[in-house]
């Protein structure tokens, strides 16, 4: 239950509200507050379930890459440890090179990702064969090149066939990176990222140092690896439906994107790597600006992250994992897809929603007025029926055709009316036999409402004040009928007033009264008396107090 108070407050505003309206409004406020909330609630379990989805997708995506690139990374130093292997085990030999070239030709048809695989020796000797756009080469350096890097076709057994290219100046693989740092490291290494000479991608060197059984240092394996095939694989991804991805160094420089966008530019005969957070893709440069300021330095990510932020003011979804071997390989990998790609489809429902809710009011809306109509015009009929009765239209009938609650109150209406008519007939009857009786009486009778205003006076009281009724209240009354204290020109003193003392629950008699005329003055003998209620009440609301007025005889 309400407080009295706010029942009070309620009843008194809604009291002067339409009861069409009364009915029809809270209908329609429950209806949009429950289709509201459902909505509410509704976009706010989507856009959760957007988090989620995107959080699945991204880690799915980021562990698939992951898993691709382990794959795609781990294949030089595979190629490394069989050619190491193979020396090891006397399969095979250094000094044939022959054989060593034909090996090597033969080993990388099967290893597609690698460009080069070759070995440098001690001596200063190099052996290798060569992927290129059109076919594999044959790459050596030794004293049948005058020591200068060559490049020869060959044939079936690994011959040399054709000089196809040679170098200007003397090629020493013992002062190369990979060499120095695979014969320092004593240990599988990864050489820096650089930029190949031939293809011009970026590329990266597995080498291996080759010793012997004293361990005395032979030379060093190595086999390139281009990033092409890298980016080929993030390209074909589908993430999401507008989701990018990238690889990046710690320092930032870009490795491979899933874009179009460059990972490097060449200027000239020199190369220059992009730093993603200067890329062209404003996606992939807005993400990297963004974990710039997430992180004071990239080396800090030690393990998988997700974060959100705005690109051009839409909101996106990002996972970056570290990319780490015990080789030296310490990446980034960055996968960002847009909450617009989930949220297209709950957009679209939460415009069906809304459309469906905005139909389910409007429906709602003409039900609830046909449903008022259907109440209310019936009681608005009985209101008029009602007033009707009010203005005394006895003939006031009330036709409902319906057998519910409101049926049997128009004919309780009906009888309650027939009832009335009844009884104000036989009340003016009644009222007509009581005004023939004071009509008929021979003596001056005078009825007064509660504020003195006369109510009824009969022929003989109206011959004997020489005027019927006269507006008037009970202060001015006797001035009105010139009712004057006898034997002087003073007007009756109210305290001495019946009329005053009737209102008042008194019965008076006084008889030094004079109704004063123009032609002649009656003294009069007044006896007033007051008339109760069946409560014992002084009649207010009718006021009425009676007078028998004497004419005095003397």
């Amino acid at each position: 239950m309400f407080p009295k108070p706010l029942n009070r407050l309620a009843t008194k505003i809604i009291g002067k509200v339409p009861l069409q309206t009364v009915l029809v409004v809270p209908f329609l406020v429950q209806i949009v507050g429950t289709v509201g909330v459902v909505g509410w609630l509704s976009f706010q379990n989507g856009q959760r379930a957007v988090n989620d989805v995107a959080a699945q997708l991204r880690a799915e995506i980021s562990d698939r890459i992951k898993d691709r690139m382990e794959h795609y990374m781990s294949i030089p130093h595979i190629v490394n440890h069989l050619n190491v292997q193979s020396i090891k085990l006397g399969q095979l030999n250094l000094e044939d090179k022959q054989k060593l070239e034909h090996h090597f030709l033969e080993q990388i048809q099967y290893f597609d990702s690698i460009s080069i695989i070759y070995t440098g020796k001690e001596n200063g000797e190099h052996s290798g064969a060569i992927r290129t756009k059109d076919g594999t080469l044959i790459s050596a350096a030794d004293s049948s090149t005058g020591n200068k890097l060559a490049r020869y076709t060959a044939d079936s057994q690994g011959n040399r066939v054709q000089l196809v290219q040679i170098s200007p100046n003397i090629y020493d693989p013992r002062t190369r990176p990979w060499y120095i740092a695979a014969a320092a490291a004593k240990k599988p290494i990864w050489t820096p990222i650089y930029t190949d000479f031939l293809t011009r991608e970026l590329a990266i060197t597995a080498a291996l140092p080759i010793y012997d059984d004293a361990g005395k240092l032979l030379g060093v394996a190595g086999s390139d690896l281009l990033f092409s095939r890298i980016k080929e694989f993030l390209v074909s991804l589908k993430i999401g439906k507008s989701g990018q991805t990238f690889v990046m160094e710690r320092s930032g420089m870009l490795i491979a994107t899933s874009t179009a966008s460059p990972e490097f530019v060449v200027e000239g005969k020199e190369t220059r790597r992009i730093k993603a957070s200067e890329s062209e893709n404003p996606v992939i440069r807005q993400t990297a600006q963004h974990l710039n300021k997430s992180y004071d330095s990239l080396a800090k990510i030690n393990n998988s992250q997700q974060l959100t932020f705005d690109v051009d003011g839409k909101r996106n979804f990002m996972q970056v994992a570290p990319f780490k071997d015990d080789r030296g390989l310490d990446w980034l990998i960055v996968v960002v897809v847009p909450e617009s790609d989930f949220m297209e489809k709950i957009n679209l429902n939460t415009r069906t929603t809304f459309l469906l809710s905005l139909a389910a009011l409007m429906g709602a809306t003409i039900l609830g007025i046909l449903t008022a109509k259907w109440v209310v015009q019936p009681i608005l009929r009985l209101n008029a029926a009602a007033k009707a009765l009010a203005r005394n239209e006895w003939d006031t009938k009330l036709t409902l055709n319906r057998e519910d609650e409101l049926g049997e109150l128009a004919t309780a209406f009906n009888s309650m009316a027939e009832q009335l008519q009844h009884s104000f007939t036989s009340l003016s009857e009644s009222e007509n036999r009581v005004k023939q009786f004071f009509n008929a009486v021979p003596l001056g009778i005078f009825i007064a409402e509660p504020n003195g205003q006369p109510h009824y006076i009969n022929p003989t009281g109206e011959q004997l004040l020489s005027q019927g009724i006269v507006p008037a209240d009970s202060e001015s009354l006797r001035q009105s009928y010139r009712v004057y204290l006898a034997g002087t020109q003073e007007i009756y003193p109210a305290e001495r007033d019946p009329i005053l003392n009737a209102l008042q629950g008194k019965s008076v008699t006084v008889d030094d009264i004079e109704i004063s005329s123009t032609d002649k003055t009656v003294p009069l003998q007044v006896w007033g008396t007051p008339i109760y209620d069946a409560q014992g009440n002084i009649i207010l609301s009718s006021g009425c107090a009676l007078f028998k007025i004497l004419q005095n005889a003397n």
